[in-house]
């Protein structure tokens, strides 16, 4: 299942979020289709779907979630990584699911659920900023709980991510406070 939560504008950045509840994709999906004016958002609810899908449309940054049937979330990002090489978009892992530090080092961000929809927002934002394709984004600056990692190159999974830049956020445990 593909659901498109904001119109297809061939400009504009795309996003693909990837969760086999299909729910928690759309929400996903709608928030930051809302939060992020000129993006993009696609939501996929098969992640074996997303292969094709990111070959052929180049999204600039792919969520998943870990726990999917027929394909977890670390085996998407590491078969990602091995097809694409540096032309594998960023890819972030939001879930539940604990992770090894080497399953990690797939990802350009981790946010653990529940996350902060903001954090999540501020480092796609940080990217966007950042890229060579002259996106614009507007600065809303970065939380104080959001933390940063190492580096990427587009390696397999049995190697680490050390040229990652450094404001790769990992989202860390909430605070008793919150």
């Amino acid at each position: 299942m593909v659901v498109e939560a904001h119109p297809r504008v061939s400009d504009e950045p795309l996003i693909f979020v990837v969760d086999d509840d299909v729910v928690m994709g759309r929400m996903l999906s709608r928030a930051l289709a809302q939060l992020m004016d000129g993006v993009r958002v696609r939501a996929f609810a098969d992640p074996l779907r997303v292969f094709q899908a990111v070959v052929d449309h180049r999204p600039c940054v792919l969520l998943t979630d870990q726990e999917m049937p027929r394909c977890t979330g670390v085996e998407l990002a590491s078969a990602l990584r091995d097809r694409l090489g540096p032309d594998c978009p960023r890819i972030v892992l939001v879930s539940g699911a604990r992770v090894s530090a080497a399953e990690k080092s797939l990802f350009d961000a981790y946010f653990q659920k529940p996350f902060r929809i903001a954090h999540v927002e501020a480092a796609i934002r940080r990217w966007l900023r950042t890229s060579h394709s002259g996106i614009r984004a507007v600065d809303v600056g970065a939380s104080s709980t959001v933390h940063t990692a190492p580096t990427q190159p587009p390696p397999s999974a049995a190697t680490s991510r050390t040229d990652r830049p450094s404001d790769v956020p990992t989202e860390p445990p909430p605070s008793p406070s919150e």
